[in-house]
């Protein structure tokens, strides 16, 4: 590389043979662009002025030779600039452009990436596509099924010929290997994962797509949106609280005090507290409202007993029940039977509510999020005690 700064600084290729400029000027570019990849942009931008300054002391060498050369110059820059290296919970991921074909392995990774603008071309949907919610489809094209989330079909995700799969530590830590070996790969927590790094996890999501400053911005509106709901509903419990304590006053005496939330999932394997940090709970939180788990809880699952459940005494007892279409699920039907169950104060208020699974528990992601907040947005407006009227002005996104 020295002998081609010494000759650009001096005067040596003034007095040279014009085809022997051109062989100088062509074996420089060559160099420039073996070595691109090994340096910085701004470094690769020094490179090609030095390639400009040879070429105005070299007329010799046609001016659509130089063109082309700093075209090529400014090709490799672009690829520089587009190749992006993302952390996540694996190895990281150093990818470059615009990923076309995605597999994703979970649900949360498939709300993210339609967030971006993309539709994967395979998706681990458990066979199921009716889990997939409503908003993701719409704005969805066709795609391949690759199988179980806990049990993705490797063929299938192979003849799909994916330039980037994104994949849950969790679930597919023990196929990692076989991933990498297919396709980039991208692994980040999924299941147990908590709303806020979820929302990071987007992020990321974007900028192995290439498409990070047009997820941030999605995730503004998202905030945005979220505030207003929760102002919504503040607005709706206060209503609740002014009726509830006039009740209690002209009865008992008493003043009500603030109602707490609690989310489970109810199957044919018992039912689950969705916990501290749990996405469901994450997103009550986020929108101002209290929730019965026990303090110091540190899980995102916990399977309770009715005892266990009595013993939170929530207020509002939520539950996304996943037998409902067969009738509903045995354990919740027996917690219902049981002889304490009328003095529980979700059971007094006629708060014990049926939420979507698939939004409240499978799918984890913005759009899920905004979902949620209507669904509680209708759930205590429909209260017995309150008659729900929308904040002045403010309108749902």
């Amino acid at each position: 590389m020295g002998i081609y700064l010494d000759l650009c600084r001096g005067n040596l290729l003034r007095n040279m043979h014009p085809q022997i400029q051109g062989i100088y000027a062509l074996s420089f570019l060559t160099t420039i662009l073996s070595v691109a990849r090994t340096f910085s942009v701004s470094m690769l931008l020094m490179f090609a002025s030095v390639v400009v300054v040879f070429f105005i002391s070299s007329p010799a060498v046609a001016q659509q030779s130089t063109t082309s050369a700093l075209e090529q110059i400014q090709s490799v820059g672009q690829g520089l600039q587009q190749e992006r290296r993302v952390a996540d919970k694996g190895d990281g991921l150093v990818i470059q452009g615009t990923p076309r074909r995605v597999v994703v392995l979970e649900y949360s990774f498939l709300d993210a990436v339609v967030l971006a603008g993309i539709t994967p071309v395979g998706i681990a949907d458990d066979q199921k596509p009716q889990r997939i919610l409503s908003q993701l489809k719409q704005q969805m094209g066709d795609y391949q099924s690759v199988g179980l989330r806990g049990q993705p079909n490797l063929e299938t995700i192979a003849s799909l010929k994916p330039d980037l799969i994104i994949a849950d530590q969790r679930r597919h830590s023990g196929i990692y290997r076989e991933l990498q070996g297919i396709a980039p790969t991208l692994l980040l927590l999924s299941y147990g994962a908590e709303y806020n790094d979820l929302l990071n996890d987007a992020v990321l999501i974007g900028q192995a797509l290439g498409k990070q400053s047009y997820v941030e911005q999605r995730l503004q509106q998202h905030e945005t949106a979220m505030d207003r709901f929760r102002v919504q509903l503040k607005s709706a419990q206060l209503k609740s609280a002014r009726l509830e304590n006039a009740q209690l006053k002209s009865t008992q005496g008493q003043q009500a005090q603030a109602e707490r939330f609690l989310f489970a999932t109810a199957s044919e394997r018992g039912v689950a507290v969705h916990a501290s940090k749990s996405f469901a709970t994450g997103v009550i939180h986020r929108l101002g409202l209290q929730t019965a788990i026990p303090q110091g809880d540190n899980s995102a699952y916990m399977r309770v007993s009715f005892e266990q459940m009595a013993g939170m005494n929530p207020d509002w007892l939520l539950v996304g029940d996943y037998n409902r279409a067969q009738g509903g699920a045995e354990a919740l039907k027996r917690w219902q039977a049981h002889p304490l169950w009328p003095m529980l104060n979700m059971a007094k208020k006629q708060q014990l509510k049926l939420v979507d699974p698939k939004v409240w528990s499978l799918s984890r992601g913005i759009f899920a999020a905004e979902q949620i907040a209507e669904d509680l947005i209708t759930l205590v407006s429909a209260s017995p005690l309150v008659s729900f009227a929308p904040v002045e002005g403010m309108k749902l996104p």
